[in-house]
C-alpha cells in the first residue's frame, strides 16, 4: 500500500491556468531542497498530467472500492 497526493482546482478553471499550476508543480518537484526531502522520506515523486490523474483516481477508486465492500466496511 502507498499514498499519493494531488493538487485540485475549481472545476471550471481555464485550461491555462490548469496548465501554468501543474508546470510550476513539476518545476517545485524537482528542486534540489524537494528531492532531499523526498529522499530523506523514502518516497519516490511522480508527476502526471490532469488526465493521467483522472485515470489514476478512477482505478483506485474501484480498487478500494471492491475491497472496502468486500471487506463489508462501513461508514461509521
Amino acid at each position: 500500500m502507498g499514498y499519493w497526493f494531488a493538487a485540485y482546482v475549481p472545476a471550471k478553471t481555464s485550461p491555462e491556468v490548469v496548465k501554468q499550476l501543474h508546470d510550476l508543480l513539476v518545476a517545485a518537484e524537482k528542486r534540489k531542497s524537494a528531492q532531499v526531502f523526498y529522499e530523506s522520506r523514502g518516497t519516490t515523486p511522480a508527476a502526471s498530467s490532469p488526465e493521467e490523474l483522472g485515470r489514476f483516481q478512477l482505478e483506485e477508486s474501484r480498487k478500494w472500492g471492491s475491497i472496502i465492500k468486500a471487506a463489508n466496511i462501513e461508514p461509521e
